[in-house]
């Protein structure tokens, strides 16, 4: 390795004379010349710090070219190889170095092959011949293998107890994945047999909505609540809410057939089509999703879903099981039944709510909402508020009813932009005395 100084030399004699540069024996592949450098940095120069070097040749090698440099100082020993990863210099893999010893006289150059290691500093204790033979520390999975050993040579009953637990416990990885694509294909079997799509079937309890909408109209979407399918069956059957009188309208009333809700917006259908048979359409899923969070769950799981007005045809009645239900048996069994859970209640509610906001331009009166569900304020009002609403609490006191019982407060939701959801209160818990 030259120094600056002689790099001037020796290039003030380069401008003066021709080189003949000449390829030594080593340049063909054989070992050539080790070039080192410390990976904690320069060593200061000192004559009890020069460090005095080995090299050794790793037993076994089919290449014959791995070798393993050894650097002892009286302070610490440095060790090395040009084969291992952590001690070749970056880029040592991708291109060839060599090295030239001028020889003044002559002006020739011999080129020799050169190696580049890095040394690192050798735990204390440790000598090189010993790093020498065994050419690399010992992996985490031989150190696993040695505790192991130690541990049913001479470890303690207990000891010995839970490492017989940890060896049966022992899942192969290839056994893993072969039961988790099982698991995989087995679930999209079941969601195709049901008829459902997989964003559908991991959907949660709120129906998506558009966190970009620029207007309330864009926020959700109408066929994540009701499908084109069902709207078209309401359609046809929806035709009873098209042509009722006032006279109808009244009997429905009086006989408690319908909620209340569908009924006030009876009256006020649009005229023309396709809004009038549509509004119809959504009224009348809007009871049947009414009458639903209604049922008793006891009684949902013995006799099934029972509704008091218009029995929801089959396409439609199916998909409201699918959706607002939990089933119950083994898959082969043919008494399969249906559980109303409060978790899908509360599904029902957000579908629900998503309905009449759209149905009533997004602004809501809950008051008729609220008796025909028989639910608090508080609850309306946390329901509307998960789905992105503005609520506010009437301070008007409302009237007693025909009874006498004066009605409870109530609130209105409006679903305006920007959208605010509910923001989850972090803080310390009280401790209870």
């Amino acid at each position: 390795i030259l120094s600056m100084s002689e790099r001037k030399v020796f290039g003030s004699h380069m401008a003066d004379k021709a080189v003949t540069i000449e390829a030594s024996e080593d340049c063909d592949g054989k070992a050539g010349i080790f070039l080192v450098n410390f990976a904690n940095g320069q060593l200061l120069p000192s004559v009890k710090n020069k460090p005095k070097f080995t090299l050794y040749r790793k037993k076994n090698d089919q290449t014959k070219r791995r070798r393993i440099m050894v650097a002892e100082t009286d302070q610490l020993s440095y060790v090395g190889t040009n084969y291992d990863a952590e001690s070749t210099t970056a880029g040592a893999n991708t291109c060839k170095y060599y090295i030239g010893a001028l020889d003044k006289q002559s002006s020739t150059m011999s080129l020799h092959r050169a190696e580049l290691i890095s040394l690192r500093p050798c735990i204390p204790g440790l000598t090189h011949t010993d790093l020498a033979a065994e050419g690399a520390s010992p992996s985490k999975a031989d150190y696993r293998t040695n505790f192991e050993q130690l541990v049913t040579s001479f470890g303690s009953e207990k000891a010995k107890r839970v490492h017989a637990a940890h060896e049966r416990n022992k899942v192969e990885s290839s056994a893993l994945e072969g039961a988790l694509a099982t698991a995989v294909t087995h679930v999209q079997t079941e969601v195709e047999k049901a008829g459902v799509s997989q964003p559908q079937q991991n959907s949660g309890l709120i129906p998506a909505h558009n966190p970009a909408a620029e207007v309330p109209q864009d926020v959700y979407n109408l066929h994540d609540v009701v499908s084109l399918e069902e709207i078209r069956i309401l359609k046809k059957t929806g035709k009873v809410f098209t042509k009722a009188t006032v006279d109808d309208i009244a009997s429905w009333r009086a006989d408690e057939r319908y909620p209340e809700y569908v009924l006030q917006h009876l009256s006020s259908l649009p005229t023309r089509e396709p809004h009038r048979s549509l509004r119809a359409a959504l009224l009348l899923y809007a009871s049947f999703l009414i009458e639903m969070h209604r049922m008793n769950p006891r009684l949902f799981e013995k006799r099934g879903p029972k509704f008091v007005g218009e029995e929801p045809p089959p396409g439609v009645k199916d998909q409201l099981l699918m959706k607002f239900a939990e089933r119950k048996g083994a898959e082969e069994s043919h008494q399969r039944s249906y559980v109303l859970s409060s978790r899908m209640k509360d599904k029902i509610l957000s579908h629900l709510f998503v309905l009449v906001l759209i149905i009533d331009d997004f602004v809501v009166d809950c008051a008729t909402l609220q008796q025909d569900l028989k639910l608090t304020t508080s609850k309306v009002m946390d329901h509307f508020r998960a789905l992105g609403c503005s609520v506010t609490k009437s301070a008007v006191k409302r009237k007693a009813g025909d009874d006498g019982i004066p009605l409870p407060s109530s609130c209105t939701a409006n679903l305006k932009i920007p959208l605010s959801f509910p923001k989850l209160k972090k803080g310390p818990r009280k401790q209870r005395n």
